[in-house]
């Protein structure tokens, strides 16, 4: 049985990737996330109107990325109907291949050891996790991104001329995903290596060529085909987009550095040991370590221009830091090598214990830490028994799978408590007053009317209608009317958008999360009102 898993470990990491990733994808009360909505609504749109050119939002065209997300969205909607499980599934089989593609990489880059050690660390690692069960873009982009990076390092090391094909495929493909500028990145990524390691001559010749056509050939006609078909609104909406994220400052500087510390938890610390590591015991100076590096550093300078960039524009970056970091805990954890398999748990478990900490450790994740800790425990004994190298690799991810099952529904807190909700809002209309109802929508499933009017907001309680609002509306109310007739049947915290930095820091010091949370009522008229 162990020989079985040592010749092939993909099954292993194939069903951990799927158990981390995929549990809790049907649910609207787990990790939502900026405009998953709005992307869920452009794919079902697509999907009712059979335009694949045009992405559109509440029947508008909808510029502000390219359509192959929607692409997958409407194939998974005609597979398996339209839901938000056939919505999410796509992100999932991305994040699966990611971490396999992880694993192949790094037997290129490695050894065996290695690629599995590489390929539990970005399967587990924060970003990885969360942004693989909703709908954006990042994880596509990602998966695309390493494939080029796959097939063009197998094409340096074992020449094979038709993989520098298959890369600038993927790379033309990452152009469909979300810019452009994603796939100049690739190409800078991939030409600074070979400027480090002294390749530039393995590009010269007709493959070459045709490989920059194939990109062309995959990323061009859709950006053509909207401007014969929308003209300068595109063009104009394009330039203005990417234009306006280089001249105004929205976030800090290095916010995209920070995304990287944040998503490639609990492996944070020992990826800066890593790297560490590297400088000091000069691996940089191997071609595999070269290529690592630079892939993450250029990266993360190139987002050091634009000014409006998220956290999680670090995301392509998880899979590189993955191979980083596994391939320097590998080495750590080798008979007689107590002091380095000592400062890697160390460090790791200090990286639990902060994501926990940004959830709200409470007892549940303590238990499940401790249940992590104590396979893993068992698979470090198992470590130093002739025989078996993968079954403590093996038991070491399963270590990992308690606690991200417990913590990952508390990253964001439910849109709205779909069970308890359903009941109360069965056969009334629903609105929503002060909030978006788009993913108040995708979660009961139906539609809800905005409300922007406070004369509307009584009208739809006299008609005996819910209304979806936050706290701080319902407060701020100027009509004794409503505070005197209505009843709040349900109330719930969701985490406040775009809290200041400083301010979530503060709050997680002083211990008070509700600083950074608002609460959310689902209000109606009393029995005796509507009577």
């Amino acid at each position: 049985m162990i020989t079985r898993w040592q010749q092939s470990p993909l099954v292993f990491i194939i069903l951990f990737s799927l158990t981390v990733m995929g549990a809790g994808i049907w649910s609207s009360s787990i990790l939502t996330q900026g405009d998953e909505s709005d992307y869920i609504r452009s794919s079902q749109e697509m999907l009712s109107s059979g335009d694949l050119l045009t992405p559109t939002f509440r029947d508008e065209p909808r510029f502000t990325k390219p359509p192959l997300l929607y692409w997958m969205v409407v194939s998974s909607y005609r597979l398996f109907g339209v839901s938000l499980f056939s919505s999410r599934l796509p992100m999932v089989l991305c994040g699966v291949l990611t971490v396999l593609f992880v694993y192949r990489l790094g037997l290129l880059l490695f050894d065996r050891k290695a690629a599995l050690m590489s390929a539990l660390v970005t399967a587990t690692a924060f970003g990885m996790v969360k942004f693989s069960k909703i709908v954006l873009m990042e994880v596509p982009l990602t998966l695309t991104m390493l494939m080029a990076s796959f097939y063009f390092i197998r094409f340096y090391r074992d020449d094979h001329k038709h993989d520098l094909l298959v890369s600038f495929f993927f790379i033309g493909l990452s152009s469909l995903l979300k810019s452009p500028v994603y796939s100049a990145i690739s190409v800078m990524v991939l030409l600074l290596f070979l400027l480090s390691v002294g390749g530039m001559g393995r590009i010269r010749g007709r493959e070459s060529v045709l490989a920059v056509l194939l990109a062309l050939l995959v990323a061009v006609p859709w950006y053509a085909a909207m401007i014969v078909l929308h003209g300068d609104a595109f063009i104009d909406f394009y330039y203005n987009e990417h234009y306006i994220k280089f001249l105004y400052v929205n976030h800090y500087l290095f916010r995209v550095w920070v995304g990287l510390l944040l998503y490639l938890l609990p492996w944070t610390f020992y990826f800066l040991f890593a790297v560490y590591r590297v400088v000091a015991q000069k691996l940089y100076r191997q071609w595999e370590y070269k290529f690592l590096l630079i892939s993450i550093f250029v990266f993360l300078f190139v987002f050091l221009v634009p000014h409006q960039k998220g956290l999680y524009y670090a995301i392509p970056v998880v899979p590189y830091a993955g191979l980083l970091t596994g391939s320097a805990l590998a080495g750590a954890f080798q008979p007689g090598k107590i002091w380095d398999g000592a400062t890697a748990a160390v460090l790791c478990v200090i990286g639990a214990v902060l994501l926990g900490a940004i959830v709200l450790v409470d007892a549940q994740v303590l238990f499940s830490l401790a249940s992590g800790l104590l396979i893993l425990a068992v698979a470090l004994v198992l470590l130093k028994q002739r025989g078996s190298k993968t079954v403590p690799f093996i038991l070491y991810g399963l270590a990992l799978i308690p606690f991200y099952v417990v913590i990952l529904p508390s990253v964001n807190f439910p849109v709205i408590p779909e069970k308890e909700a359903k009941p109360i809002v069965n056969g009334r209309l629903l609105y929503s007053y002060g909030v978006s109802p788009l993913k108040f929508a995708d979660a009961l499933d139906r539609d809800i009317k905005e409300i922007i009017r406070p004369e509307r907001l009584q009208q739809a309680i006299e008609k005996g209608g819910a209304v979806i609002m936050t706290r701080a509306t319902f407060d701020g109310l100027s009509s004794g009317w409503l505070k005197q007739k209505v009843e709040i049947r349900l109330q719930w915290q969701r985490w406040r958008r775009r809290v200041p930095f400083s301010e979530a820091i503060d709050a997680l010091m002083q211990r008070s999360p509700e600083a950074i949370q608002e609460t959310v009522y689902l209000i109606m008229a009393r029995e005796a009102v509507r009577e």
